[in-house]
């Protein structure tokens, strides 16, 4: 919800790849499409700004919610190896110039080593004390 709790932000897959889209709140209107080459985990950053990532990259939108939507183009903030964790990717700080991620330096880099465990539950066994210790 925009901060006026007049419009709704979300992502979609209508257009065959996650886009983010703006419409009125309550009354249903108009879609807006706001990303340009695909985004999701979009938020407000105020009422004049929404945020959003796609892939390694984090971009910014200037939105006016009054008399009518209006969007700009996005432009890119940054990129860094921040991972998609589920239920949480990022905040925007109070004031809007900052964010809180997490990042994880090895995200970009592909596994080299494979490590497989056999007996695991007779390992398992002989490390845990018997019951009753």
């Amino acid at each position: 919800m925009s901060p006026d709790g007049r419009w709704l932000l979300f992502t979609s897959d209508q257009s065959g790849r996650d886009e983010i889209y703006v419409t009125s709140y309550p009354a249903p209107g108009a879609m807006h499409k706001v990303s340009r080459d695909g985004g999701h985990k979009a938020a407000w950053n105020g009422t004049s700004e929404i945020v959003y990532k796609f892939g390694t990259e984090m971009y910014a939108i200037d939105v006016a919610l009054t008399p009518s939507f209006r969007a700009s183009e996005p432009r890119l903030l940054f990129h860094g190896a921040f991972p998609n964790i589920p239920g949480f990717d990022f905040a925007v700080v109070p004031g809007g110039r900052e964010f809180l991620m997490l990042k994880n330096r090895e995200f970009l880099q592909p596994a080299t080593t494979l490590t497989v465990i056999t007996d695991f539950f007779d390992d398992l066994t002989r490390r845990m004390p018997a019951p009753g210790r």
